[in-house]
């Protein structure tokens, strides 16, 4: 975005301002290049995590050595897309998180229920009952 804002004159400032109003529908065709834009990102994982070219370089005594900077660099370029992918498109690059609930020691989760006769209660214990229920739904009821 920098570079194409220098090469044209304008200020990125602008870009953002016509997305956010969408300034001649500016704002879905920008929406579609930024999609375009991350899925050549993740086409270049595979192309940076292949490229082994400047891996290696020959040391004063003519002996082949790994390149660590650049190594490193490489994993650096890989993180750093796909960091930015998984945030950019989520629910195609995201990482899929699975939440399982278990009870004590991984054991099925149990559950306990306490039956009131609410009509065995006193006038006065009803009304506390009803206040601490509608304590505990903030007020919410079933029919809402």
């Amino acid at each position: 975005m920098r570079t194409i804002c220098q090469d044209i004159g304008i200020a990125r400032q602008t870009v953002y301002s016509w997305a956010l109003d969408n300034y001649d529908d500016f704002a879905d065709r920008y929406t579609r290049a930024r999609h375009l834009m991350a899925l050549g990102w993740a086409d270049e994982l595979d192309e940076i995590a292949a490229d082994g070219r400047n891996d290696y370089f020959v040391d004063e005594a003519g002996k082949l050595v790994p390149d660590h900077e650049h190594i490193a660099r490489s994993r650096l370029r890989i993180e750093t897309r796909k960091w930015a992918l998984g945030k950019m498109l989520p629910k195609v690059f995201g990482d899929k998180v699975i939440t399982e609930v278990t009870g004590k020691d991984g054991g099925p989760v149990e559950m306990q229920a306490t039956k009131i006769d609410v009509l065995a209660l006193a006038p006065e214990q009803r009304d506390q009952l009803k206040q601490i229920l509608l304590a505990a739904t903030k007020g919410k009821r079933e029919d809402e």
